[in-house]
């Protein structure tokens, strides 16, 4: 495998600036080596078994690094890139493999021709999602990673997210902490702030909660800076979301604080149906009293087709929030 720190924040010979997904606010440049993702790509060849002569579907825009780092590596094995030019996944051509977040792997496990392989990333992965590919004999291969970071771990089928070949992970203070030779060279404008930060020793973090299993597993919690006090507790919008997502109709689902004058924020669920789905406040607030504490039960409810979304093809966190507190969601309240 390989060894050793990427290049550190400021060095020269950047091949590319691009932008952070902005999910979470507004998006930040980050500058990277061209060393630093083609390192990777023997390594994602070997994993994925994408070669020459190959059809990848890169599903969403090339603004995103995400969907950017899929096109390139494609080309670099020798594979034909397919870029569609609107999201209809019924008339999607067919590929023999596809990147992708996961509500994308949601529509193509109803595709007409869904591909043999799916790469996933961007998001965490809802077990529903996982069986509705399984049953359409799509495989998956799902990581964990940030544009600042590149790939940080990495899930075979079956089993955790293990660390990425050549990746030494780090927990501090339940704070992820990553090394690699695949890190970016860090915001590219100095008078950019973020959720990046370095170590002397070559290790970065954006922030992202996690714990360690046996055998260096690792279970990825969410984002520090998204954690919701509500009256003195915090709580995870993650671990909310994993529970929503479950509940039939439900395609996706972003969990935030809203104000209050009490307790200072309460959850706050926003969810997009499936297709032709209808989402039952009924089955929601049932499973919150089944697998959530008191604190983690949203107090308001919300339903959104579609959610509005990076370019990525992340629900955009941070529009949102801004948009509950200042009241101009374009939602419907379940009450």
């Amino acid at each position: 495998g390989h060894t050793g720190a990427a290049d550190p924040p400021g060095a020269a010979g950047l091949a590319w600036i691009g932008f952070t997904s902005g999910s979470a606010g507004t998006p930040r440049p980050i500058g990277r080596t061209g060393a630093s993702w083609l390192r990777s790509f023997p390594l994602v060849s070997e994993l994925t078994g994408i070669s020459a002569g190959q059809r990848v579907l890169v599903g969403g825009s090339l603004a995103s690094s995400l969907f950017l780092f899929g096109a390139l590596h494609a080309l670099w094995a020798g594979a034909h890139v397919v870029i569609p030019a609107r999201w209809e996944p019924a008339r999607l051509p067919a590929t023999d493999v596809a990147h992708c977040v996961p509500a994308m792997l949601d529509d193509l496990a109803e595709a007409p021709r869904p591909p043999r392989l799916v790469v996933c990333g961007g998001a965490a992965l809802p077990d529903r999602v996982l069986a509705k590919a399984a049953a359409r004999g799509i495989a998956v291969r799902e990581y964990y990673g940030a544009t600042e970071l590149s790939f940080v771990a990495w899930r075979d089928p079956g089993g955790p997210l293990m660390p990425f070949p050549g990746v030494e992970v780090s927990l501090r203070a339940g704070e992820i902490w990553a090394r690699s030779p695949y890190l970016s060279a860090g915001y590219a404008n100095p008078a950019v702030t973020g959720p990046l930060r370095w170590d002397d020793e070559g290790f970065a973090t954006v922030g992202d909660l996690g714990a360690l299993g046996p055998h260096g597993a690792l279970a990825v919690l969410g984002r520090a800076d998204g954690t919701i006090l509500t009256g003195g507790s915090p709580v995870l919008p993650q671990d909310v979301e994993s529970v929503l997502a479950a509940v039939p109709g439900v395609r996706e689902v972003v969990v935030t604080g809203t104000p209050h004058p009490q307790f200072g924020a309460v959850v706050t669920a926003v969810i997009e149906p499936a297709d032709g789905a209808v989402v039952r406040l009924a089955d929601l607030r049932a499973a919150s009293r089944a697998r959530l504490a008191g604190p983690q039960r949203p107090r308001h409810w919300y339903v959104m087709r579609p959610l509005p979304r990076t370019a990525s093809g992340k629900p955009a966190r941070g529009a949102i929030r801004a948009a509950l507190e200042s009241g101009a969601l374009a939602a419907r309240r379940l009450v």
